[in-house]
């Protein structure tokens, strides 16, 4: 139950469509990060467990962030638009 609701939550939505456009460095962040999670929850650490998925998190969202600023700069480019502040942030 719990993996069909993350995939509904965040794989199918978020991860998937940016995934492939990660970059090295911010997979291996993200590796780092899920380990550290399984480490917090086998030491029975609720306080670390919540930092690690907050970091986790955060940091996703920088990812995502990037990536979508990345495709409206380049959709503003194909069209000769700017994308504005917002946009190139991927909001």
């Amino acid at each position: 139950m719990l993996a069909e609701m993350i995939n509904s939550i965040a794989r199918k939505p978020v991860v998937s469509p940016t995934f492939n456009n990660w970059t090295r460095a911010e997979l291996q962040r993200s590796n780092r990060q899920h380990g550290e999670l399984a480490d917090a929850f086998e030491a029975g650490d609720a306080e670390w467990a919540e930092t690690s998925m907050k970091a986790h998190l955060l940091s996703s969202r920088a990812s995502y962030w990037r990536i979508g600023g990345e495709r409206k700069r380049t959709d503003a480019a194909d069209t000769g638009e700017e994308a504005s502040g917002d946009e190139a942030k991927g909001l």
